[in-house]
């Protein structure tokens, strides 16, 4: 019974973000984000990295369960933040072009725009996305061309067990209420630069009900007051707020969606384990 209650609050709760207003917004590095650092109730287990050995990574959620490392420090990846603060992006790569894909389940459509496009007229918009479909709503992530952001890239530090071998990065800057509907893929590191990531995760086998082509933002808020009813989906529905220099992993084939509750600056460490190993520990 509490575990139906908990869950209820917690997606009801979701809603009320998704609806919440900027009225208590500040700037970091330039991106505009909440006072507060919370994002409601988690049911994702949170590890403190000094509480988590290699060999329990392995043993407990490689292959079998999300979990979000903390106690990694603010000073962790400050030189990627600071390269990634929104006045160095528009003064270092604004002219450059990136491609953008729709935020649906397949993301198929692409568009190559400027940089300095996307953060003026869809970032610093700042439209409401609740009501948007996937298929009209345009997301900077991923798609990133390595050489002509070399640079860029290496000031990145990988997350504590990411196999530098076997990682490629997936860069990215969503505005508030935007992301990407249930999906599913390989394994994944993902970390939080600036803002606030909420994660929605269902395990292999447990596929969610939703519409692929309606955006995470559409979906809570027109379809969650009715799966609240569907006590078989809530039970295995993990929910949970990754913050700034917090980090998430997701064995592969676990459903996920994500909705960025800032100007949310992120990116990602997928893991190709048909490559060698190369662990990276505690970089």
């Amino acid at each position: 019974m509490f575990s139906k209650l908990f869950l209820a609050v917690t997606f009801l709760a979701a809603i009320a973000l998704v609806l919440a207003e900027d009225d208590d917004s500040v700037r970091r590095y330039g991106w505009k984000v909440s006072k507060g650092s919370g994002g409601g109730d988690c049911n994702v287990k949170k590890v403190d990295i000094k509480d988590l050995s290699l060999e329990r990574f392995k043993d407990e959620f490689e292959s079998s369960a999300p979990v979000i490392v903390t106690g990694l420090g603010d000073g962790r990846n400050v030189k990627f933040r600071e390269a990634s603060a929104k006045d160095a992006m528009l003064e270092r790569y604004g002219k450059r072009e990136i491609t953008l894909s729709t935020a649906n389940t397949q993301s198929y459509k692409k568009r190559k725009v400027r940089l300095e496009e996307y953060i003026l007229e869809v970032v610093e918009e700042d439209q409401s996305q609740v009501e948007a479909s996937g298929t009209d709503t345009w997301y900077w992530f991923g798609n990133n061309d390595h050489d002509e952001w070399a640079e860029f890239f290496s000031a990145y530090v990988l997350p504590p067990f990411a196999d530098e071998s076997k990682s490629a990065l997936s860069f990215g800057i969503g505005a508030k209420n935007s992301g990407v509907p249930f999906h599913v893929h390989g394994r994944v590191f993902a970390e939080t630069i600036v803002g606030r990531k909420r994660w929605l995760l269902l395990p292999p086998g447990r596929r969610p009900k939703f519409d692929g082509e309606k955006s995470t933002a559409s979906w809570l808020t027109t379809n969650l007051r009715n799966n609240v009813k569907h006590t078989e989906l809530l039970r295995n529905v993990l929910d949970c707020t990754v913050s700034q220099s917090e980090v998430i992993y997701i064995p592969a084939d676990w459903w996920h969606a994500t909705l960025n509750l800032d100007q949310t600056v992120f990116i990602s460490a997928f893991i190709d384990d048909s490559v060698g190993s190369k662990p990276n520990l505690f970089k």
